[in-house]
């Protein structure tokens, strides 16, 4: 038998169906955690354990025997909270008829702006942070997290500066021995534009290509980019590991986005089609340290 809720999940399917091609746009800061890992949908804190590596290893010419220093891993229990992302919006009944009964299909304006609203929250969250009161964050993104800070002013719109503040950010990411992968240079609009156009002043090579092979180093699993966000502060910008194992950074995803939709049954005829579009994430930050600012660009 045909009922009411057989057509409200028929147009469930028809929004997440039609919503796959804006997600893959809107959401940019995202393509930054290549590791997104599921975790139960139910759980509203993950706890994971931050672990403190043994000290260092030893070199001798001879093998010592059961009287031998012994060390062992230090850890300390990081409790993370996932937060949801989510826009209620409403189509009239009208529009709900004209499906239910012709199969015209649902518009989808609302849904496409309910799509920008919550992309533009996570980005902001995954790139800086989330504080309700605009003062105090409880979720802190990338550049919030970053354990070092290249703070040298290097001006991207001078030749040369680009490539000196990117190389001091590494130099800083490889003194804490991130190592393994690649990295994203993530940059204000301002600064990308400017370093789209810089040129060398000694033979007018394109900065942009210096920078690209600077991030780029021989073995990493996949290759580092060079990002534009509106999310970042002008005159500011970070490095991030190009890291799909998750060994420095991963997304938890409890809930991909998704669309809910339903009528009220205390008005069959007249009731329009109610409905959420959602998400619960969390960014999590294994080593705060394989992520660099660069502050003063």
């Amino acid at each position: 038998m045909v009922t009411q809720y057989s057509n409200e999940y028929r147009a469930i399917s028809f929004f997440n169906k039609n919503m796959i091609e804006p997600l893959s746009y809107s959401f940019k800061t995202r393509s930054l955690f290549l590791k997104q890992t599921p975790v139960p949908d139910m759980k509203d804190v993950i706890e994971y354990d931050r672990i403190t590596d043994m000290g260092e290893a030893v070199i001798s010419y001879s093998l010592p025997g059961i009287s031998l220093e012994r060390d062992e891993i230090k850890t300390t229990q990081e409790n993370i909270r996932m937060a949801y992302i989510y826009k209620g919006w409403q189509l009239s009944a009208n529009k709900w008829k004209a499906f239910e009964t012709e199969g015209i299909d649902l518009p989808l304006e609302n849904l496409n702006s309910a799509i920008r609203v919550i992309s533009t929250k996570e980005n902001t969250m995954l790139t800086t942070s989330w504080a309700p009161d605009n003062t105090n964050a409880r979720i802190n993104g990338l550049y919030a997290s970053a354990g070092n800070s290249y703070s040298t002013s290097k001006d991207f719109g001078t030749a040369g500066n680009a490539m000196d503040a990117v190389a001091g950010g590494l130099d800083l990411l490889y003194a804490d021995m991130i190592e393994g992968v690649n990295f994203n240079l993530v940059l204000n609009s301002t600064q990308y534009r400017e370093l789209s156009v810089s040129r060398a002043s000694t033979n007018l090579s394109r900065e942009w290509d210096d920078v690209l092979a600077l991030i780029n180093q021989p073995g990493g699993p996949v290759p580092g980019r060079i990002v534009m966000s509106p999310y970042m502060t002008a005159g500011t910008g970070m490095l991030t590991p190009a890291d799909p194992y998750g060994q420095y950074i991963e997304l938890l995803v409890a809930q991909n986005i998704t669309n809910e939709a339903g009528r009220d049954s205390r008005e069959p005829i007249s009731s329009p089609l109610y409905c959420k579009t959602f998400e619960k994430i969390a960014p999590h930050i294994i080593h705060a340290n394989s992520i660099c600012t660069l502050t003063t660009i």
